[in-house]
């Protein structure tokens, strides 16, 4: 143990200094990571809670919209049915009153000739409106602007609308 002792370069010290100084720029390495960890946590919980209170709100609304789209469902569905029986023969406008609703129907000529479906042709119901411009018609669609800068198109019917 003696010869040991004496071969020793005493560097125990320094050594040990460099050892402490390598844990203590771990330590400060680990202290900021957790640092880092913790706010991302923070911010991570920050955004659960807003989207926590997001789905909340939307919860809460959820009944409303619900209710609103049945409605309009039901308004549709009375619409295309009321639409699916009107032929262009059906020329009447009356109005009738009662001491609790009015009732008026229409005259639905001008409707059907204003409105159109595919396949869009002169001999579907297009011969009555009149183009200009870049005004193009095609067989599902028609486009008053083609993608070309400074190109306008309009169409209108011919005939004045009549509306009771």
């Amino acid at each position: 143990l003696g010869a040991a002792l004496a071969n020793c370069p005493k560097s125990c010290a320094e050594e040990g200094a460099r050892l402490m100084a390598e844990a203590e720029d771990r330590k400060q390495k680990a202290l900021s990571g957790l640092s880092r960890q913790a706010g991302v946590v923070a911010e991570g919980e920050a955004t659960l809670r807003r989207l926590r209170e997001e789905l909340a709100s939307s919860e809460a609304k959820k009944p409303g919209i619900e209710h609103t789209l049945e409605n309009l469902r039901l308004e549709f569905k009375t619409a295309k049915e009321v639409w699916d029986k009107l032929k262009p023969a059906d020329v009447t406008t009356e109005t009738t009153t009662t001491s609790t609703t009015t009732t008026t129907t229409i005259d639905t000529t001008h409707r059907r000739r204003h409105c159109f479906r595919p396949p869009l042709d002169f001999s579907n119901g297009l011969d009555g409106w009149f183009f200009t411009g870049a005004t193009v018609s095609h067989r599902q669609a028609v486009h008053l602007s083609p993608p070309v800068p400074h190109r306008v198109g309009a169409w209108w019917y011919r005939e004045p609308v009549q509306f009771v």
